[in-house]
């Protein structure tokens, strides 16, 4: 699966790879151990900026809130197609 954020032009930016691994982590607990449908990340360097933020993920809403600002965008969790 791959994860994408909804940029400020409405189309959806995947995520990298090592983020996107943290959230299928999260979102595999959630949805197969009971874990908490919302977490707070680690640092990440904003797509904008380069500038480390938090950001609080939200699972049932599927969206993303900057910790320090709350500005939310939608997430997308996408099947990708095994390669070969």
């Amino acid at each position: 699966f791959r994860w994408h954020w909804r940029k400020d032009d409405g189309r959806f930016e995947p995520y990298a790879d090592a983020i996107n691994n943290v959230l299928e982590q999260h979102h595999d607990l959630w949805k197969h151990s009971g874990g908490p449908a919302r977490f707070r990340t680690q640092p990440l360097t904003r797509y904008v900026d380069d500038k480390p933020q938090e950001y609080d993920i939200d699972f049932v809403k599927t969206v993303q809130a900057n910790a320090s600002t709350g500005y939310q965008r939608a997430l997308q969790r996408k099947q990708v197609r095994a390669c070969c």
